[in-house]
């Protein structure tokens, strides 16, 4: 996410239900993974993943990772790459409803990014 010289805030959300969510209406999880093998999620540029959405998981250093799992008690941001996770801090309202408006426009589907 991001790009060299500009960073980014995301934070991923599960707005439809697509048949897979568990009992009780629980939040479907995200997995990232990488093309051709690499890690699922990268942070350019100074770029944040806000962590307060779903519980979320990526293929680092080729193991399946909860992402939830990097932070120590108590810490709610940390490095990673060259960003940063930030850990139950959602974005501000404003920022989650241009993300949904771009969502709504595109059928819900982000642009994929070449692999390097």
């Amino acid at each position: 996410m991001g790009a060299d010289g500009q960073a980014t805030n995301v934070q991923l959300v599960d707005r439809v239900d697509n048949g897979n969510r568990g009992t009780g209406g629980t939040r479907e999880a995200p997995y990232l993974f990488g093309l051709t093998g690499a890690d699922g999620l990268q942070a350019l540029g100074g770029s944040t993943l806000h962590l307060a959405g779903p519980p979320t998981y990526a293929l680092l250093g080729g193991q399946i990772t909860d992402l939830h799992s990097l932070f120590p008690g108590g810490v709610t941001r940390i490095a990673f790459d060259q960003g940063l996770l930030a850990g139950a801090v959602p974005l501000p309202s404003a920022q989650l409803l241009a993300l949904s408006s771009f969502s709504a426009r595109f059928g819900g589907a982000l642009p994929r990014r070449r692999a390097r």
